[in-house]
């Protein structure tokens, strides 16, 4: 069964499921004047992941659902962490799917479920594909122009700066 709490700052107007649903408390009945649980839409953001907005005292304020989830359920809000979904569905914010996780675990795990940056250039293969051409001699402005990248992003591959987690065999 569904369990609801109070999301945190927003207690008597706002509350969470451990689905990840949001209900606004402000609504009443006109007729009857009685309390209308209303369960909010959430919006659709570039990021993919679900966000809504709050009200309060006149302001509106855009959270994560995922974040909300977490937090609220925990108690806990663990600075310098970001929420993590295990089974990298960024959609999916039912409590046991989330853990806290730090950013590097986070985009460990991403890149362990095939799961990257969309806008990137670059994936784990190619990764791996840049760091062997080197190792056969070719030079790193040779490389940036096979992939469309920077000569500097390849420098970067190479010495393991970025795409740390993608391990290739030495």
């Amino acid at each position: 069964m569904e369990s609801w709490r109070a999301i945190p700052g927003f207690e008597g107007l706002y509350e969470i499921s451990d689905a990840g649903r949001v209900r606004s408390l402000r609504f009443r009945n006109k007729q009857t004047d009685k309390p209308r649980l209303k369960v909010l839409r959430p919006a659709s953001a570039p990021s993919k992941y679900a966000r809504v907005c709050l009200r309060k005292g006149g302001r509106t304020y855009t959270y994560t659902i995922h974040r909300l989830v977490l937090i609220s359920f925990t108690g806990v809000l663990l600075e310098g962490h970001d929420v993590a979904h295990l089974n990298g569905q960024p959609l999916d914010n039912r409590l046991e799917n989330l853990v806290w996780a730090t950013r590097s675990e986070n985009e460990l795990q991403k890149s362990l479920q095939g799961r990257w940056r969309r806008d990137s250039k670059l994936d784990p293969q190619k990764v791996i594909a840049i760091r062997g051409l080197f190792a056969e001699g070719k030079l790193p402005k040779e490389i940036a122009l096979i992939y469309h990248v920077r000569p500097a992003t390849i420098y970067d591959v190479i010495q393991h700066k970025t795409w740390k987690h993608v391990k290739t065999k030495e």
